[in-house]
């Protein structure tokens, strides 16, 4: 059965003949990764997965949370969130907590094979040099190890990498 729809120019939306528009999922599928293990935002979904179930035992990790960079924006909304303050090469996730002299801890996320660009290095030096802690972590349970290590809790899966 066919749908009118009195707003014209809907995204998402097909027209048929007649002026009647089909409605359609509009779902963006992901490119397969053959071989190029998880992409930078399933790790961190997982990442976040784990900080959520973990913030139950450590109250600490309900502050953590993802600095919105990287993400399409039309022209206009990057202008607006570049009047707004939004810095390109801040890294993904922050947790605002103090710890043992340090101000915040910060993680970058990577793929397998991706890399950190120049603006993303500077934002990194810059963060510790004003007593934050920042890793680059392509895996989430590192990461998880590493912010538990920085809140002082014993490990969960025993990575090993720092």
């Amino acid at each position: 059965m066919a749908v009118r729809y009195r707003a014209k120019g809907v995204r998402g939306r097909k027209r048929r003949a007649g002026g009647v528009r089909k409605a359609t999922a509009g779902v963006v599928k992901p490119k397969p990764r053959a071989d190029k293990g998880p992409s930078e935002n399933q790790i961190q979904a997982a990442y976040f997965e784990w900080a959520t179930l973990a913030s139950r035992k450590y109250r600490e990790l309900l502050a953590v949370y993802h600095v919105p960079n990287g993400s399409y924006k039309s022209p206009s909304m990057r202008g607006l969130f570049k009047r707004i303050g939004q810095k390109a090469g801040v890294p993904d996730v922050h947790l605002p907590v103090a710890r043992d002299g340090k101000s915040g801890f910060w993680i970058e996320f990577k793929s397998e094979k991706g890399r950190l660009s120049d603006i993303q290095k500077e934002w990194i030096s810059l963060l510790e040099s004003l007593g934050h802690v920042v890793i680059v972590s392509r895996d989430w349970m590192e990461a998880a190890d590493a912010t538990l290590e920085y809140l002082g809790k014993p490990k969960q899966f025993a990575t090993g990498k720092k």
